[in-house]
């Protein structure tokens, strides 16, 4: 075994010689041909062996530029191909919506969509054609709306954000700032403080819908007061007659009867009043139109009872005063509604151009307020909200003067002194008052409806009525009645005419459509935007389309759309979303 192992040692060891010989022979060869030291035929080798390095390492480089440029037309490309992608939905969305009702547009200037089946179909067609005029390479899959938003969805958010812009386009558009005025003709500039001093009327506006609300808040309150110290007195005058056998006052039955008989006499002639009222009021001058038609929009409305105004409601609209885009909004829609709507004074005798006998309903505003489907029952619920506003604010005066205190005072008296009851004395006096104010709001009532204006606030020059010859003791009703009417009690009439502004200068007068703005703006909201859309469908329903219906239209929708790239076979999903608003 060592002597073979050491054999092969000895037979690797020559070879290894040889080798080591031949390269030496070699390689002294070589340099003896190159005539060169052996150090400097290295260097040599070195110096060949560096442009391999750089070519392995240029086509490294260029294989990534390559790389990146075919990554950037190819990334330039994917992004055309989404450009043409989202022009081409957005082309096709507005073809789509540009299918509005025209005749709503003209009249109220709302944009609806009739939503049908085939609107999806239409979309698909429009994305189709507008991708085959830019590039074969792309192919729509499949798409469709499948979210929409209707007129009547969220309160009629739908109706009242599209009257608000179409408001302020029309109040503040033409208004340019102050580079834009520098450069403007002597004309122009003229034009331009017209606009702005309507848009001062608007600000002076808003100004006086707070006050008048605040007005309105005030004598809401006045009359409910006034209501519940009436019941007080009542429920205590009936205790101290039930007790009065068993304490130390006694009183007959002959004063028991006297002192009922006058305060049933009283109060039975202020309940005729209320009640007679919206006949005295329009002496039957007034439409008996209605309507039967089913599915309006106002039957949305939350059942219940709106017949008169709500002090609460309108305390809330005037803390969202503060509030500059609430209180802007109301305003604009009340504005809104007055423009494109008509009233009872609108429709007086050889004036009915704008409501005319095609008209469904002739007093739309007063339908907003009272949402009755007859015109007559409309104006009865609005004639008496203004009389319980006017009866407030009459009482306010009169509990405030003392002079008509006293008067109303000497004549309770004079019906029921003789019995020694002075609390019966105080529940009569303050029946008187409450005839008084509220006989006042007669007349006011009748002023406003013959398209009058009235003094907001009463003092003594614009009080109208006096006490002495409306009632007397005998209580005449009649006598009553023909004194209200007649106006043969009105005390200082050119005084009355004249007294249109306050002491600090503000304007003091009102008229019946600027109260009807006033109901309707503090009304609930989603109350009012449903009776603006129902009106508008009986606007169309005149027109002769029976089956235009708000609910069946649409301001937005939203969906998807699926494209295939042909080159690719990638997919790409593209939003659909469009909206009026």
């Amino acid at each position: 075994m060592i002597a073979v192992s050491r054999g092969n040692n000895a037979v690797s060891y020559g070879v290894h010689n040889i080798h080591n010989a031949v390269n030496c022979d070699v390689h002294n060869i070589y340099n003896a041909g190159c005539g060169m030291s052996s150090d400097m035929c290295n260097k040599d080798i070195l110096h060949i062996s560096l442009p391999a390095q750089l070519t392995v390492m240029a086509a490294m480089v260029l294989m990534v530029v390559i790389s990146l440029i075919t990554t950037c037309i190819k990334s330039s490309l994917q992004s055309g191909y989404y450009t043409v992608v989202k022009q081409s939905c957005r082309l096709s969305e507005e073809s789509v919506f540009a299918s509005y009702n025209n005749q709503l547009l003209k009249d109220f200037n709302i944009f609806a969509l009739n939503k049908s089946d085939i609107l999806n179909d239409k979309l698909c067609s429009y994305i189709n054609e507008n991708i085959s005029s830019y590039s074969p390479d792309i192919s729509l899959s499949d798409c469709a709306f499948n979210t929409f938003s209707y007129m009547t969805d969220n309160e009629g958010y739908g109706v009242e954000e599209q009257i608000v812009k179409a408001m302020e386009y029309g109040m503040y558009s033409n208004v340019p700032d102050k580079e834009q005025q520098s450069i403007l003709s002597g004309e122009e500039q003229e034009n331009v403080q017209n606009d702005k001093e309507q848009e001062s009327v608007q600000a002076d506006n808003e100004c006086k819908y707070v006050r008048c609300g605040e007005n309105l808040s005030e004598a809401q309150a006045y009359s409910e007061q006034f209501m519940e110290d009436n019941e007080n007195l009542k429920k205590d005058l009936a205790d101290m007659l039930e007790q009065s056998d068993d304490g130390d006052m006694q009183y007959e039955d002959r004063q028991k009867e006297q002192i009922n008989t006058s305060l049933n006499a009283v109060w039975q002639l202020y309940e005729y009043l209320k009640s007679g009222i919206c006949e005295t009021v329009t002496e039957g001058r007034i439409s008996n139109k209605y309507i039967e038609i089913q599915e309006l929009a106002d039957e949305y409305i939350k059942s219940r009872d709106i017949s008169f105004i709500n002090k609460d409601e309108i305390k809330r609209s005037i803390e969202a005063s503060g509030n500059e885009d609430t209180l802007k909004k109301n305003i604009l829609s009340t504005e809104y509604v007055a423009k494109h709507f008509i009233c009872y004074t609108d429709t007086s005798p050889g004036d009915n151009d704008r409501a005319g006998s095609s008209a469904l309903l002739d007093y739309e505003m007063e339908y907003i307020i009272g949402g009755e489907h007859n015109d007559r029952k409309n104006v009865y619920k609005v004639i008496n909200q203004l009389s319980v506003i006017r009866e407030g604010v009459n009482l306010s005066y009169l509990i405030s003067s003392q002079d008509k205190m006293s008067e109303a005072y000497m004549l309770a008296a004079a019906l029921v002194g003789v019995t020694g009851c002075d609390l019966a004395v105080r529940l009569v006096q303050y029946i008187i008052v409450s005839i008084w104010a509220y006989a006042e709001s007669i007349v006011e009532l009748r002023k406003l409806l013959a398209g009058e204006t009235i003094a907001l606030i009463k003092n003594r020059d614009n009080w109208i009525l006096q006490l002495s010859s409306l009632v007397d003791e005998k209580l005449n009703l009649q006598s009553l009645i023909n004194n209200i009417t007649s106006y043969e009690a009105v005390n200082n009439s050119e005084a009355v005419n004249n007294n249109k502004f306050e002491e600090n200068g503000r304007d003091n007068s009102i008229g019946y459509k600027e109260y009807l703005k006033l109901l309707i703006m503090f009304m609930n909201k989603s109350d009012r935007n449903y009776r603006i859309a129902a009106l508008m469908e009986l606007r169309m329903i005149m027109y002769g389309h029976s089956g235009f219906r708000m609910k069946n239209y649409i301001y937005a929708a939203f969906g998807a759309a699926h494209f295939k790239m042909n080159g690719t076979g990638s997919v790409y999903r593209q939003k659909l979303s469009y909206s009026y608003i």
